[in-house]
C-alpha cells in the first residue's frame, strides 16, 4: 500500500512539473537583434570616404540595427546606421506602434500597446546620400502563418557577379510568378557564419554585397503582395559568387557554374 501511494506521489510530481513553461527560448528570442540592411538611393553623392556611390562600388550600406521581435507594451528602440552624414532622418511607423522620442536622429525609440500583433518601421536617410530602409516587427511567440499563396517562388541561381570589375556585388534574382508591386526582404548567410537581413524592396535582382573572400553560401528570400506572403531558401553548393577575380571557377563548382534553383 505505501508503495502504491509513493507511485502516486511521483506521478504527481512528475505532471506538475512538465506543466511548467519553458521560457528560456523566447527570451531568447526576445534579446536577440539584428542588423537589416537597405538601400542606397542616390546615384552621384559622394560619401566623406571620397568614394563614388552608384552601381557596382563597394561602400557600406545603410541599415536598421534592432530587437527581432517585440510584446505587448514595450519600449525598445532601434538605430539606423548610414555610409554618410545625413542632414534630414525621417523615421516613419505603422499605427500600431507609437514614437516615444527620436524622430529626425539615428536612434528612434517606439513602444508598442496592448494590441500590438506585429509592426512595421523604415526610414529615410536624405542627402548627402540618400538611403531607405525599413523592417518588420513580430510579436515575439507569434506563431508562423500557414503559406495559402496560389503565386510561386524561387531563387534563381542566376546572378549578376560584380566582383570580376573589383566591386563586391552581386545581384541575386528571386523567380516566380509574383506580380509588379511584390516586396522581396533577404537573408544571406556567408562563409563565416555570419548573416545580413536586407530589408523589403521592390526591387528585383537585388544588389549584394558579396566578397570572394567571404561568399554566399545561403540565402532566403520573402515575398510580400498584398495578403499573399511566401517564404525559399536556397542553400548554394557552389558558394556565390562562383568564380574568382580572374574569372576562374572555384574548386567545387566545377564544370557545373551555378549551384541549384529552388521553386516552391
Amino acid at each position: 500500500m505505501k508503495k502504491n501511494n509513493y507511485l502516486i506521489f511521483l506521478v504527481v510530481l512528475t505532471m506538475i512539473f512538465s506543466c511548467e513553461t519553458d521560457n528560456s527560448e523566447f527570451e531568447n528570442t526576445q534579446s536577440e537583434e539584428i542588423f537589416t540592411i537597405g538601400e542606397i538611393k542616390s546615384s552621384n553623392a559622394k560619401s566623406s570616404r571620397g568614394n563614388q556611390i552608384g552601381i557596382g562600388i563597394d561602400l557600406l550600406d545603410c541599415a536598421i540595427a534592432g530587437p527581432k521581435c517585440a510584446s505587448k507594451n514595450q519600449t525598445l528602440s532601434y538605430t539606423y546606421f548610414s555610409p554618410d552624414i545625413n542632414p534630414t532622418i525621417i523615421w516613419t511607423v505603422d499605427s500600431s506602434i507609437t514614437i516615444i522620442s527620436g524622430q529626425g536622429t539615428n536612434t528612434l525609440t517606439i513602444a508598442t500597446g496592448n494590441n500590438f500583433n506585429g509592426g512595421h518601421i523604415s526610414v529615410e536617410g536624405v542627402g548627402p546620400i540618400n538611403c531607405v530602409a525599413s523592417r518588420n516587427i513580430p510579436l515575439c511567440g507569434d506563431p508562423v502563418p500557414v503559406d495559402d499563396c496560389e503565386y510561386s517562388l524561387g531563387i534563381l541561381d542566376e546572378y549578376i557577379d560584380g566582383t570580376q570589375s573589383g566591386a563586391n556585388v552581386v545581384y541575386l534574382n528571386a523567380g516566380g510568378n509574383f506580380p509588379t508591386g511584390t516586396t522581396y526582404e533577404w537573408e544571406i548567410r556567408r562563409q563565416d557564419g555570419t548573416t545580413q537581413f536586407y530589408s523589403p524592396s521592390t526591387s528585383n535582382p537585388r544588389l549584394i554585397s558579396a566578397s570572394i573572400n567571404n561568399r554566399i553560401t545561403r540565402a532566403t528570400v520573402t515575398a510580400k503582395f498584398e495578403d499573399c506572403e511566401k517564404t525559399e531558401t536556397e542553400t548554394f553548393m557552389c558558394a556565390i559568387p562562383n568564380v574568382d577575380i580572374n574569372g576562374n571557377l572555384f574548386p567545387e563548382c566545377g564544370e557545373n557554374g551555378n549551384g541549384g534553383l529552388g521553386f516552391n
